[in-house]
């Protein structure tokens, strides 16, 4: 049973990174652009001022701000953020089923059509690293397209690629620690529009992750010194979520990375199938040799038997 799981996650691994359809379930988005990871200490910029909360969620306790839900909850829980928030409630997507996808989408919000304008939430995840993860994604038009929010974090982006159907889709994957951390993203180039946001867990068919915790999810505006005429109030359109943008190969070596582990996994997928093969070719031997051994058994069995009852009663000898 376990040499068929891993030849079946062998096949995944490399018809994935081929564009074959694959096992894993895909989230409901068209396929988004790769943009490197960015950081940035200034949440928002300094000198930044809030000006309007557009979203918030503090507590985990606000289903009615979600238009859907799938497989999320609010848990209880003891702890505290980097900043000294105490934390009694968050919410958590549950990474134990296999091959699913949970999601916690939030109900339309109309953005201003100026400023600058911030979105933020705390998490921490622990999940199978590159086969299991989160993402954050958004929609302008009522659901209907979606597009990867990782094109606007500016800190603590995604750290890792996840293999999908559609080969490898940046995510939170792997592990990242025991503290909550924040990641923000400065969304202003969407000024103007209604947009919906979306945090997505998704699992492929083995081995069972922990989860996501996500909690104090906040959307607002602001105001910056010297707008007016920067870039960042020039309504713009949302990015390209179809472009076929090919990965920077200097960003962290991701590509390298991406391509030994195709490597390697081709390289299972060969050794498995030979093991298979030789396998079979001994049980097909083995089987041939019972069958010849069986059928000259029978073949004695049709030959008649020598009558041996006069060994055990002799005829009396000519001499008596």
């Amino acid at each position: 049973m376990q040499s068929v799981l891993f030849l079946l996650l062998c096949l995944q691994t490399v018809m994935s990174q081929a564009g074959f359809p694959g096992v894993i379930q895909e989230t409901p988005t068209p396929q988004p652009h790769w943009r490197p990871r960015q950081e940035s200490s200034q949440t928002p910029p300094n000198g930044c001022h809030t000006q309007d909360v557009l979203f918030s969620d503090d507590t985990a306790g606000s289903p009615d701000q979600y238009s859907s839900t799938r497989s999320w909850r609010t848990i209880d829980i003891t702890d505290s953020l980097p900043d000294g928030t105490a934390l009694s409630k968050t919410w958590f997507a549950n990474g134990a089923p296999l091959n699913t996808s949970a999601y916690l989408m939030s109900k339309p919000i109309t953005l201003p059509a100026t400023g600058s304008i911030f979105f933020s939430f705390w998490h921490k995840f622990d999940t199978e690293r590159g086969y299991d993860g989160a993402m954050v994604y958004y929609s302008t038009d009522g659901t209907s397209t979606w597009h990867d929010m990782g094109d606007h974090f500016t800190e603590n982006g995604y750290n890792f690629q996840m293999f999908t159907q559609r080969g490898a889709l940046p995510a939170f994957s792997g592990s990242s620690g025991s503290e909550f951390n924040k990641t923000v993203a400065d969304i202003s180039a969407l000024h103007g529009q209604t947009i919906n946001f979306v945090f997505i867990m998704m699992t492929d068919f083995s081995i069972p992750s922990v989860g996501w915790w996500v909690n104090n999810i906040k959307l607002w505006s602001a105001t910056c010194p010297g707008q007016g005429g920067s870039p960042a109030d020039t309504p713009t359109s949302p990015p390209d979520a179809t472009a076929n943008q090919p990965i920077n190969s200097n960003s962290n070596g991701r590509t390298s990375d991406n391509t030994a582990a195709v490597n390697l996994a081709t390289a299972a997928l060969v050794i498995s199938i030979l093991t298979s093969a030789f396998t079979l070719v001994l049980a097909i031997v083995g089987f041939s040799y019972f069958y010849t051994w069986r059928t000259r058994e029978a073949r004695k069995a049709a030959i008649p038997m020598v009558n041996i009852g006069s060994l055990d009663n002799p005829a009396p000898s000519p001499r008596s």
